[in-house]
């Protein structure tokens, strides 16, 4: 469980999810760790009062729901929902897909449907280089008209964002 956790803590997106003309931009968190997670600042949009965005990462076994198994190369995105407070993020799941190194669609789940009752909700985590932190510095500068920079020092004020909508 703890490993699903970590996956899509740092994880997910998806290739169609941008939200305007210029298409995906998938980020790294850890630009030194090659493909590992990223996510895409192009899907990042206000939601429910927070940020909402995509994000990757390749497919472990240990990470696939029960009765599930993607071949090496495959990849799961999800779009999450963040809250970016003053010390921590408040997070929630919304959606999941399942990609095969193909990139065909193996399975999606909408969090809140009864099949997604085996995911963690991860519910508050402090800012640090992951996939969840990012999206709110992302969110933080488009706010103040910025380009993302990243990695920021974990105190840093930039990870939360002025604005409510872009």
């Amino acid at each position: 469980m703890a490993s699903v956790l970590a996956l899509l803590l740092g994880a997910m997106g998806c290739a169609d999810a941008a939200d305007g003309l210029t298409g995906p931009d998938w980020r790294r968190v850890m630009p030194d760790m090659g493909d590992w997670h990223e996510i895409d600042v192009n899907s990042l949009v206000p939601h429910e009062g927070g940020w909402a965005a995509w994000t990757k990462s390749p497919s472990r076994e240990v990470d696939m729901p029960e009765g599930m198994a993607l071949a090496p190369g495959g990849s799961v995105r999800v779009r999450m929902h963040v809250e970016c407070g003053q010390h921590s993020v408040a997070v929630r799941f919304l959606e999941a897909r399942f990609l095969a190194a193909d990139g065909q669609l193996v399975q999606a789940t909408t969090f809140g449907d009864p099949d997604t009752d085996g995911f963690p909700s991860p519910g508050a985590v402090s800012y640090k280089q992951n996939a969840i932190p990012m999206i709110c510095a992302a969110a933080a500068a488009r706010c103040e008209g910025d380009a993302l920079e990243w990695p920021l020092p974990t105190d840093d004020p930039r990870f939360v964002p002025t604005c409510k909508a872009f």
